[in-house]
């Protein structure tokens, strides 16, 4: 996964648990990578034993964030976090925000949560 978001120009932030939190500076950035990485998912999981598949969801949110140091908090963070569980397993989940308002220079919150079913 960590390809695929430094591909499509993104960083990862946090990797807690089950959990992987990655910015991006573009919406379309991070979009497209979570739609590549569920793709690839989806891929490794058919050569898999139902058993042992991974199911991801992702919810991708546009908001302020706080940079202390690598990490990054706020309700950009939070508000993404809270987005992925609206999620199905494989799914992804994006807020209102990235598609009423585009600011240049904004960071995008992009969390990943693990749900293995």
């Amino acid at each position: 996964m960590t390809g695929l978001i430094q591909h499509h120009h993104g960083r990862v932030v946090d990797a807690p648990g089950d959990n992987l939190l990655a910015e991006f500076s573009s919406v379309v950035d991070a979009v497209e990578c979570a739609v590549e990485i569920q793709k690839e998912l989806k891929n490794r999981n058919t050569e898999l034993p139902e058993n042992r598949r991974m199911e991801f969801r992702i919810g991708v949110n546009l908001g302020d964030v706080i940079e202390e140091g690598t990490n990054i908090y706020g309700d950009g963070v939070n508000i993404a976090a809270r987005v992925q569980s609206l999620a199905d397993g494989g799914g992804i989940c994006i807020s209102e925000q990235p598609l009423i308002r585009s600011r240049p220079n904004s960071l995008w919150a992009m969390s990943i949560w693990v749900n293995k079913q």
